[in-house]
C-alpha cells in the first residue's frame, strides 16, 4: 500500500510503517539486484505489523516482491519460506522465487523473494464485493489446506487469542462484565473446537494481509500457520468486516461456503473473543518499534463493541 493510501485509511486498518528498501544493507540490495538482473524501479510497501522492508522490485528479467529482515528483529523469513513452499499447491498463495540468509556488516539478514500479488487490500469499511471475492477465495483454498500436514504449524493452535472472556467474567468491575454471561460460555465451546482442530489456516487474516484486483485474490504474510477449524480464516475476515463497519450482528455472508460447518453462534463467539483480546491489549505498554499497534487494537475493540453489546445475531 502506498504512503498516501495508508494515511487515508481508518483506524481499524492496521497501518504499520516499514523501513524503506534503500535502508537495507547493501549486501541484501546487491543480492536482489543480481536475482532480477538489475533493479530498474522500486515501490516500497507498507501496512501490517512488521517494520522490516518490503517492496515490489522491477528488474530487467522479472518483477518480484521482496521482504528482508535482520534475523534478530522478528519472526524468521526462513519460516515463511518453508510455509509458502508447503503451500505451493494451494490457490491464492504467493509463489516462492528465492530465499536465503545473507551475512552483512550489520549482521545476518533473511531475504524472501516471491511472486507479486496484484491489486490492493480491501478498503475499510469493507464493501460486499470485496467480502464476497475474499470468501470465494477462502472456499477455494479449503481443499488444498486440508491436505497440508498440521506438523507445518508447529503446534500453534490460536487458543491464546481466545481466552479474554474468562478474565472479564471473573472481574465484576470490568466495563464488559455484563456481556460475559453470553460470551464466556460460547468462548469455552470455541476453545474446544480449536483444541480438536486438524487442519491448517493462515490464522492472522484481515484486510492488510489480503490483496485483490478484478481477477484475483491473494493472501499474503504467511509468517506462521495455525492449527484451526477450516472456517477460522473466514471468521477472522468477518471480524474485520464487523469492526470496520461497527456492526451489531453477523454479516449475511455467514452462510457462505467458506464458513461451511461452522455454527453461527461459534462464528459470533470468534468475533466477540477477538474483541475481548483487543480490549485487553489496548492499554498495555506501547512497543517502541510498533507504536501504531495499541491504537489499532483500541480501534478494533471500539469497532467490535456494538456487536458484543447487542449479542451478534440480531440485525
Amino acid at each position: 500500500m502506498s504512503d498516501a493510501a495508508l494515511a487515508a485509511t481508518p483506524a481499524t486498518f492496521l497501518q504499520g510503517r516499514r523501513q524503506r528498501f534503500d535502508e537495507m544493507p547493501v549486501e541484501v540490495i546487491d543480492t536482489i539486484s543480481d536475482f532480477v538482473n538489475g533493479i530498474e524501479e522500486i515501490t516500497d510497501c507498507h501496512g501490517g505489523v512488521s517494520t522490516s522492508p518490503a517492496a515490489i522490485v522491477y528488474g530487467a528479467d522479472c518483477t518480484a516482491f521482496v521482504k528482508a529482515r535482520a534475523v534478530d528483529s522478528g519472526p524468521s523469513l526462513a519460516d515463511e519460506h518453508r510455509i509458502l513452499t508447503q503451500l505451493a499447491a494451494v490457490p491464492h498463495v504467493p509463489r516462492v522465487l528465492h530465499g536465503e540468509a545473507i551475512d552483512t556488516e550489520e549482521g545476518e539478514w533473511d531475504l524472501l523473494i516471491t511472486s507479486v500479488a496484484p491489486g490492493e487490500p480491501p478498503a475499510h469499511p469493507w464493501n460486499d464485493e470485496d467480502l464476497e471475492a475474499v470468501l470465494d477465495a477462502l472456499a477455494e483454498m479449503r481443499e488444498g489446506l486440508s491436505s497440508v500436514s498440521t506438523e507445518a504449524a508447529q503446534g500453534n493452535q490460536m487458543i491464546g487469542y481466545f481466552s479474554g472472556w474468562k478474565a472479564i467474567a471473573d472481574d465484576r468491575q470490568h466495563p464488559w462484565f455484563q456481556y460475559s454471561k453470553r460470551w464466556h460460555p460460547l468462548e469455552r465451546h470455541l476453545r474446544s473446537e480449536l483444541s480438536h482442530a486438524h487442519t491448517v489456516a493462515h490464522g492472522d487474516l484481515r484486510a492488510d494481509n489480503i490483496l485483490r484486483d478484478a481477477r484475483r485474490v491473494t493472501l499474503v504474510d504467511w509468517a506462521q500457520l495455525a492449527v484451526a477449524p477450516p472456517w477460522i480464516d473466514a471468521a477472522l475476515v468477518l471480524a474485520d468486516v464487523v469492526a470496520s463497519r461497527g456492526m451489531t450482528h453477523l454479516p449475511e455472508q455467514v452462510v457462505h461456503p467458506a464458513l461451511g460447518g461452522a455454527d453461527p453462534e461459534i462464528v459470533a463467539a470468534t468475533i466477540a473473543s477477538l474483541g475481548a483480546f483487543m480490549y485487553s491489549r489496548r492499554t498495555r505498554h506501547v512497543p517502541e518499534r510498533t507504536p501504531w499497534l495499541r491504537p489499532w487494537q483500541e480501534a478494533m475493540a471500539d469497532g467490535l463493541t456494538p456487536f458484543i453489546a447487542e449479542g451478534g445475531l440480531h440485525g
